[in-house]
């Protein structure tokens, strides 16, 4: 093979960094790769990526089973205004899909695992409009008063620890952001 791709190509890849089969929470993974890496099985070399987009929900979801995301979560009134709120149901399945904070320790991992150079956070409008604002951080839940604060958060810990990230947007009809 002679020929080089040339010219900006994207490359979107499915499902989520802990459902990568080497990463993940094995058996409840998908049976491929799901990072960034696995793009250069299209024919090119990793040297020719010049971006890496990162895309999370200012939430954590999940379909199907997994001991870390139990049926209990669906037991939550906060929780279920969320899923309600931001039409969390499993596009193949069906299902509701089980909803849980955002766990920032986890986020933090997988941004640096995969090298994400760019990471876009969508989902806040769903927070705003049910009035909750929590995460996960060094195994304890968070609260906070409203979006600002939690993206301040958010923002100190990921440009204190993800050497490579240039930029951090955030998606959703919140005014003024």
């Amino acid at each position: 093979w002679n020929e080089v791709l040339d010219g900006n190509v994207l490359c979107e890849g499915a499902q989520g960094f802990w459902l990568d089969i080497n990463y993940g929470n094995y058996p409840f993974v998908t049976s491929s790769t799901t990072l960034p890496y696995g793009a250069c099985c299209l024919g090119f070399p990793p040297q020719k990526i010049d971006k890496i987009y990162g895309a999370s929900k200012i939430y954590d979801t999940r379909s199907g089973t997994d001991p870390l995301f139990p049926e209990t979560l669906l037991e939550d009134p906060e929780l279920m205004s969320i899923v309600k709120e931001g039409c969390e149901i499993g596009t193949t399945t069906g299902r509701i899909r089980k909803t849980n904070w955002l766990n920032l320790d986890k986020l933090l991992v997988a941004i640096n695992i995969s090298g994400v150079t760019d990471i876009i956070i969508s989902k806040i409008d769903v927070l705003e409009n049910v009035g909750l604002y929590k995460l996960y951080h060094n195994d304890e839940l968070f609260s906070f008063e409203n979006m600002e604060y939690m993206q301040t958060h958010i923002n100190k810990y990921i440009s204190g620890t993800c050497k490579y990230v240039n930029t951090i947007s955030y998606s959703g009809k919140v005014e003024g952001i």
